[in-house]
């Protein structure tokens, strides 16, 4: 069995069902597969086979879809390549990994390579002329994707997934998803990031409609796009989430057609789970997961309440542990590593110069997220943060999750981030930095902390910053925030 065959199957079972829409062009499922299969057919006529790598650095929109599901069904092996990075990370990816064709948008200027293709008029044309393919690899074992995970260090990581390990993480989507009701599922997630992928895939795995827009849409726009095309289901990240709360009114729910929203990409603290819970939708969702494994837990409406600082419990198909430094799992509180297992977990993988591997994550049958974290009596995981962003101040360990988590319940703070400054020795001093959306003093700010927080925990410093540096997918870049502290 190949993934891709039974999102080509519903071309069968619902031809005339909207499968993917972008602005004016809409394809149905039994458009799609057709489109799949000429593209896979081309593809081939291109020297494409099986095991062979195809890197795709498109945009977001429907060819990206298509391009992925012909090159995976064809038993290619995709590398997703950033459109918005650096020229030099682009080849760099390229130079790794050698992709037998690299698929562009029209207007890229700087990917220059042999096997680099525009997909723009000349690619269509050719496409519609090229033959459905007969025979295809139906292998559950192939590697279906090669998805890169920043590291500590900011240089990409790089780890590899099965047809059977990338269906696991969709299966573990598909727990969420209000069955059988027919979603509309509004996908505004970067397609390069796992996450934006898994989701669509979860979703052209049912049979649904998908809805594919810009990430950059503003708060005012998802609301006009939820109606507009009438989505119960979307997922997006933090930012977007903070807009929505800051149009929503109290008494009446901001999304009411909405049948799941889930957070996606990076944190939020309690008070705003509860917030999007009460001025939203009452079908939020919190969830938490990584690049090679997709979804680890799930936070759910009914336990948001009481274990809003939570990210949930683990979903069915994984098993969770926190451990210390020595692997000895730790009990219930217990400060220590977060590892993980399951079907969905993929494996490292490392291409030619200037890649790395992510298999230091892979050790004894578990793979290690980098969190920091604790499992309550009922195994609610609560993330402290990353084991490289650990304060040690005057010989004691220094969560930055819990100073955040302070910080943010001051009324004049929007955001706030905590990193460590080194000192003498190997002290270091806390270092808050916040975004306001009012006029504060530091020194409030500080009293404010240390009137909730141990002493050696409450920051040294405040920095006030217009705004976080942040990733694509919305999570606070610390690295960025560090290299401001000697400014």
């Amino acid at each position: 069995m190949n993934l891709v065959q039974p999102i080509l199957a519903h071309a069968r079972t619902r031809p005339d069902t909207p499968a993917l829409a972008q602005g004016d062009r809409t394809l149905t499922y039994r458009e799609l597969a057709t489109e799949v299969l000429r593209t896979a057919g081309h593809m081939i006529a291109r020297g494409v086979g099986p095991l062979d790598r195809v890197g795709i650095c498109l945009k977001d929109t429907i060819d990206y879809v298509v391009s992925l599901l012909a090159a995976t069904r064809l038993g290619a092996t995709a590398v997703p390549i950033d459109w918005r990075a650096r020229p030099a990370e682009k080849m760099r990816a390229v130079t790794a990994f050698a992709p037998r064709l690299v698929l562009v948008e029209s207007d890229e200027e700087h990917l220059v390579a042999p096997a680099v293709t525009p997909v723009d008029a000349a690619w269509r044309e050719e496409v519609g002329r090229a033959n459905a393919p007969g025979d295809l690899p139906d292998d559950w074992s192939a590697p279906f994707v090669i998805t890169s995970t920043s590291g500590t260090t900011g240089a990409p990581k790089y780890g590899i997934q099965t047809h059977l390990q990338v269906y696991s993480c969709i299966a573990a989507g598909i727990e969420l998803l209000p069955v059988p009701r027919h979603c509309r599922y509004l996908a505004t997630l970067p397609l390069y990031f796992a996450n934006g992928r898994y989701k669509c895939l979860t979703h052209l795995v049912r049979g649904d409609s998908l809805f594919i827009h810009s990430p950059l849409v503003t708060g005012h726009e998802y609301v006009e796009l939820v109606t507009r095309h009438k989505a119960n289901v979307g997922h997006v990240l933090p930012a977007m989430l903070r807009q929505l709360l800051e149009i929503a009114e109290e008494g009446r729910p901001l999304l009411p057609t909405v049948d799941l929203l889930v957070s996606a990409g990076a944190p939020l603290v309690a008070d705003e789970k509860r917030a999007l819970l009460r001025k939203v939708t009452p079908n939020f969702h919190d969830e938490y997961g990584t690049a090679m494994t997709g979804i680890l837990t799930v936070l759910r409406p009914e336990d948001m309440v009481e274990r809003g600082g939570s990210v949930g419990q683990p979903h069915s198909m994984i098993e969770l542990e926190v451990v210390d430094d020595e692997g000895v799992e730790l009990p219930p509180g217990g400060v220590g590593k977060l590892r993980c297992r399951g079907p969905a977990v993929g494996s490292g993988i490392s291409g030619g110069s200037g890649t790395e591997a992510a298999s230091e994550g892979f050790r004894d049958g578990w793979y290690y997220t980098g969190e920091m974290a604790a499992l309550d009596e009922r195994s609610f995981v609560f993330l402290k943060g990353r084991a490289a962003e650990v304060i040690f101040r005057g010989g004691a360990k220094v969560y930055p999750a819990e100073v955040e988590a302070v910080l943010q319940q001051h009324p004049a703070i929007a955001e706030a981030a905590v990193v460590g400054r080194r000192l003498a020795g190997n002290d270091e001093a806390v270092v808050a930095f916040v975004v306001v959306r009012e006029p504060v003093e530091a020194s409030q700010i500080l009293a404010h902390c240390r009137t909730r927080l141990t002493a050696y925990k409450a920051p040294r410093e405040v920095r006030f910053i217009a705004e976080m540096p942040k990733s694509p997918v919305g999570k606070i870049d610390k690295r960025a925030l560090v290299e401001r502290l000697d400014l």
